[in-house]
């Protein structure tokens, strides 16, 4: 059996090596307040699963 061989494969860095200069991606206000808003909802709709989840654990037993 002949071993594979290892291939090395060298990626050329396309990017300065500091990127400190370069300004940090913000959200906009309104895409901000939509993240925040949808947060919420996700944590709200967490809660109602899972009071609905232990009712439904009450009522089938």
């Amino acid at each position: 059996m002949v071993a594979p061989q290892r291939r090395v494969s060298y990626i050329q860095n396309r990017y300065p090596q500091s990127r400190h200069d370069e300004a940090t991606p913000q959200l906009g206000e309104a895409a901000r307040e939509d993240y925040f808003r949808l947060r919420a909802m996700i944590a709200e709709n967490e809660k109602q699963t899972e009071y609905l989840q232990k009712y439904i654990k009450t009522q089938c037993q």
